[in-house]
């Protein structure tokens, strides 16, 4: 798994980018449309790996938060990388959170490759994990960032995803520590 990679932007090809590293391997990755990257700027992107028969595509987002919001949205049938990543350039994570909330099937559904039951499906299947989240993704940030210790501990991503997020039902959690204790309980508890 390529976790992130930090380097040099050499190109940006509206919705790709050249990412040259400090070794001097370059790799192209697929970015959300609205992300306005330069050429020559420095940056660090936390990255998800999708294989498939179509190849290897590399997809990048600036915060662990975005990318677990990929990584759900991947998650639900029918929605594959490049329809969530189509999402994730007509909307914020707060606006997809809002589209959620409200059950706007209607403006998901706008989006390329998202039709009415796709939008639906997507509501359904989004609305209790994104209504636990923080207003600004605070929250979402900060149960990427559990995941990443729980895996390291030796669970395995699904469990400590499942696990996070029953943490984050039970009540407001402060730090990034608390949640990873919750979560470890509740893991150990199934």
């Amino acid at each position: 798994m390529v976790y992130a990679i930090r380097g040099r932007v050499l190109e940006s090809m509206g919705g790709t980018v050249a990412v040259e590293t400090v070794g001097g391997l370059v790799l192209e990755v697929v970015i959300p449309l609205h992300y306005h990257l330069e050429e020559g700027e420095e940056v660090l992107l936390y990255t998800h790996l999708s294989i498939s028969e179509r190849g290897v595509r590399l997809y990048g987002f600036r915060s662990r938060g975005e990318r677990l919001l990929f990584e759900q949205l991947i998650s639900i049938s029918k929605v594959g990388p490049a329809t969530a990543m189509s999402i994730l350039s007509h909307f914020t994570p707060a606006q997809l959170r809002e589209i959620v909330a409200t059950e706007d099937v209607k403006a998901l559904s706008g989006v390329r490759g998202v039709g009415r039951k796709t939008a639906e499906r997507i509501i359904l299947e989004l609305k209790d994990k994104l209504m636990d989240m923080g207003e600004e993704g605070g929250d979402m940030e900060m149960a990427a960032q559990a995941l990443s210790v729980l895996v390291s501990l030796g669970l395995d991503y699904a469990t400590a995803r499942r696990a996070i997020f029953s943490a984050l039902k039970e009540g407001k959690i402060d730090s990034v520590e608390e949640l990873v204790k919750r979560a470890l309980v509740i893991s150990r508890g199934r």
